[in-house]
């Protein structure tokens, strides 16, 4: 009778490091995904700034007039790309600890 715990004791150990193992890999997923995510937001408001720039160059170089409109609505636009870049730096590492279920267990 002996032998049989030492058998049960193995079973539950390797059940127990196949379950930490399957955690480990759902977190890292998790993880993937939200560096994904913001990778892909900081691309799009990061090309939008020199997008604007080039448009701007190449109006300025054919001669092109802007009506007082355009030009604020072109100005307001780059006023918030700007603006949202400047913030997103220093708010994205905490945005991501916000959503993160990974980083919520771990407290």
């Amino acid at each position: 009778t002996h032998n049989v715990h030492p058998a049960s004791n193995a079973a539950q150990q390797q059940d127990s490091q196949r379950s930490e193992k399957m955690r480990l890999q759902q977190r890292d997923r998790q993880l993937s995904t939200m560096l994904c995510v913001q990778v892909v937001v900081y691309m799009i408001f990061t090309i939008s700034y020199p997008i604007n720039t080039l448009y701007n160059a190449a109006v300025l170089i054919i001669g092109g007039q802007k009506s007082t409109e355009r030009a604020a609505i072109e100005n307001f636009v780059l006023f918030m790309t700007s603006s949202f870049l400047l913030n997103f730096y220093s708010a994205a590492p905490f945005s991501v600890f916000l959503t993160s279920g990974a980083s919520r267990k771990e407290l």
